[in-house]
């Protein structure tokens, strides 16, 4: 008998689905049928121990207790979950089960989250590992023929406890250490998270500390023809130019034209699925990896947490059936019949073995032709149809177009204008039927020229913009620049145009953008690039898979707020990187040791001297930071937190604390959580302002997930014994229950 464990139940039905059919009962946490047993995780079931499991002394922050380096790390069953891992532990131990199979999600935090539960159930049945790329039933049966030992993956679960072992040293120590010394709210410290902020917090800065400056063109208008000078710092002498050339002749000095072209994009990584969702639709990074994820589970797209943008070699009959399948399915190509076709598709630029990691580019799947797409919630089918836009244009030909730039003299002075002509669209009139159909949804951000012409540059981010970037590597600064492309008429060198019109143009130079997600996830995927050699597999911080995770603290935390696309670091936030010293907000070091964990998982670095690297750099973090510099004092008192709004039960002040939202007079009103979930800051500030919240996430016992609707309607109290024998009582919020409409299919 076999026994099959899954991250999810979902993906354990899938799997139900491929191997047994219909033959198979569902039981209590799991599925049976013949010669085969299926379960989940739920997740993390096991977690790291909190430091007071190795000793009384780390029981209470302090900085006598620091650092907190264990020589061994101890694991517990989380709370929420212990009825799902006694499950998996009787199966584990049932005399007919004689092998046990790793279906987990298959990457570094699946092969963490079954060694776990393994581990921790005391299980010593051999098991092997099952890689699947997509939730298709051929998909599934392929991937249990091809199981490998469960040891073949031993180097990338190193890889994964290193990860995990780094993070929580980091982690916790960190917090701690910054906590206590300013004895403030919990400054949270992460070996990602802090990095992260500081890149925010540093574009902040530069936003700020910009100084604006006016400079001047002079633009020549001629038979439609807009030609202009270079920039010039005085109005004066813009002025002087231009009443000199009002009404004289120009001439044509010279004219280069070239043929230039573009090719087709790559296909999606997680990443680059994130970047376009968010600028194209505003859809947060987590909000793109729940929405994928979903199309996953529902067998309409291949494994999402990828960092690869091309399909195997092997893979061209798949992608030709899946890309006739987007023809006749996908709505947007439905007025556009004539572009669609296949026929000149060219696959092979998609495929390349070589450049393919863990799991190839996320692409549908054939069940699209299965399935009514309208069906689908409304995210879910945005993001099929970007997948669906990426393999069609990946596919394509180059777009082709013409550029002509022509030189003008007019009294001694020199102007230029610059045209394009489109010779074939290629790839891009996919792109265009695309724009056609969403286009009441595509999200332009009035804030920035690159949207401005939403069709040309959603896209397509290599396409000419109106900005042009001046100034010093590190502090690029922007200018807002008016000659844009046109069409122009056929010039040749010597024509002249008589009477022509003058006149000044004023600009100003702009600061650099705020981060989006778009953008914020290309800074960290690129982080410390430049200081790694050619060869490096991975750069930048974080994965693809955690990056939307580290988004999402830093916002809950309350150290990065979000402002329609823009992500904006808080007063706490900039002041937490103000008192981090440069090894733990440095994006260059995390990226060396993102770089370093992904060398273990590909067996060429061992474990032991990261860990060590991480050991060092914290033992260094604690010794060097041991009191408040001069100057700090009090930066995050109590006088600074920040008013979130009045206590329902007393009318005093709630303010952000250390561990968390608190009544400034202390009548004991709980804030921070509700049906068992940490509440963010945003949702306490909604229910004190007695708005209704919605709580997604929410697992009931069988571990399926729910939202709630929360309504306050008063206060009531509340006592209980906890796990120290001790009473606790207080006050907390009475709510009205109510749970989201389904949409109906």
């Amino acid at each position: 008998m076999q026994l099959v464990i899954t991250e999810k139940p979902s993906v354990a039905r899938s799997i139900a689905d491929a191997m047994l059919g219909n033959d198979y009962t569902k039981k209590d946490g799991f599925l049976e049928g013949e010669d085969m047993l299926i379960s989940w995780c739920l997740g993390h079931l096991v977690e790291l121990a909190e430091p007071s499991a190795y000793g009384q002394q780390y029981e209470k922050w302090s900085l006598d207790s620091l650092p907190i380096i264990p020589t061994h790390y101890d694991y517990v069953v989380k709370d929420k979950t212990k009825e799902q891992f006694q499950v998996l532990r009787k199966l584990m131990a049932r005399d007919d089960v004689t092998e046990l199979v790793e279906a987990t999600d298959a990457g570094r935090e699946g092969e963490l989250i079954f060694r776990g539960v393994y581990q921790k159930a005391g299980c010593r049945k051999p098991f092997r590992r099952l890689w699947v790329s997509s939730m298709e039933n051929d998909a599934i049966r392929e991937a249990f023929r091809e199981m490998k030992p469960g040891n073949a993956y031993d180097a990338l679960y190193a890889a994964a406890l290193s990860r995990q072992h780094a993070d929580w040293l980091v982690g916790i120590n960190g917090t701690r250490l910054f906590t206590s010394l300013y004895h403030a709210k919990v400054l949270k410290v992460g070996r990602v998270q802090s990095p992260t902020l500081a890149m925010l917090v540093q574009r902040e800065k530069e936003i700020r500390e910009f100084v604006s400056k006016k400079y001047y063109k002079v633009k020549l208008t001629m038979d439609g023809i807009e030609a202009y000078s270079e920039p010039e710092d005085s109005k004066d002498n813009a002025d002087r130019i231009a009443s000199i050339c009002r009404g004289r002749t120009a001439t044509v000095l010279r004219v280069k034209k070239e043929e230039k072209s573009q090719q087709p994009p790559k296909l999606y990584d997680l990443t680059s699925l994130q970047r376009d969702a968010n600028r194209i639709f505003g859809f947060t990074a987590k909000q793109t990896l729940d929405y994928t994820q979903a199309l996953y589970e529902k067998k309409l797209c291949t494994y999402p947490r990828t960092d690869s943008q091309y399909l195997t070699d092997d893979m061209e009959p798949v992608a030709r059936e899946v890309l006739q399948d987007i023809v006749t399915t996908m709505p947007f190509l439905s007025k556009h019949a004539e572009i669609g076709g296949i026929e000149n598709r060219n696959i092979p630029q998609v495929l390349n073995s070589k450049k393919v990691s863990d799991h190839h580019a996320i692409i549908p799947t054939k069940e699209i032709k299965t399935v009514a797409l309208s069906e689908l919630p409304d995210g879910e089918q945005k993001v099929l149809s970007l997948l669906s836009l990426r393999l069609l244009s990946g596919t394509g030909r180059k777009e082709r177009y013409e550029t002509t730039k022509a030189e003008f003299d007019c009294e001694g002075h020199h102007f230029t204008a610059s045209g394009k002509r489109i010779i074939d669209p290629g790839w891009k009139v996919f792109k265009d039927a695309f724009t056609a159909y969403y286009a009441s949804s595509i999200q332009v951000d009035e804030n920035s020229a690159d949207d401005k012409d939403s069709s040309a540059t959603l896209f397509d981010k290599n396409s000419k913009s109106s900005r042009m970037y001046v100034g010093s590597e590190d502090r690029a600064t922007s200018i807002q620049d008016s000659s844009l492309e046109q069409t122009l008429p056929e010039l040749t060198e010597g024509k002249t145009f008589d009477d022509v019109q003058a006149a000044v143009t004023e600009h100003l130079t702009k600061p650099p953008k705020h981060y989006t997600e778009d953008t914020l996830l290309s800074a960290l995927e690129n982080a410390g690039a430049s200081d790694e050699v050619s060869d490096v597999e991975r750069k930048g911080i974080g994965t693809p898979a955690t990056r939307a995770e580290i988004i999402e603290k830093l916002v809950s935390d309350g150290f990065v707020k979000r402002e329609k696309k823009q992500m904006i670091p808080t007063k706490d936030g900039e002041l937490l990187i103000q008192i981090l010293p440069e090894n733990i907000k440095s994006p260059r070091l995390t990226a060396e040791w993102e770089n370093k964990l992904t060398e273990i998982a590909k067996g060429e670095a061992y474990a032991d001297e990261f860990m060590s690297q991480i050991a060092e750099s914290v033992r260094k973090l604690v010794l060097e930071n041991q009191s408040v510099p001069a100057g700090n004092e009090g930066l995050f008192g109590s006088g600074n937190a920040e008013v979130l709004g009045k206590c329902p039960h007393c009318g005093k002040d709630v303010v952000s604390g250390r561990f968390g939202p608190y009544c400034t007079g202390k009548c004991g009103m709980s804030f921070g959580y509700a049906m068992g979930t940490k509440l963010p800051e945003k949702a306490v500030r909604l229910l004190i302002q007695n708005k209704k919240i919605q709580l997604t996430g929410l697992k009931s016992k069988s571990g399926k997930t729910y939202a709630a609707n929360l309504q306050p309607k008063g206060v009531e109290p509340y006592s209980f014994t906890g796990r120290d024998g001790k009473e606790h009582s207080g006050y907390r919020y009475q709510f009205d229950i109510s749970f989201p409409e389904r949409k109906v299919r």
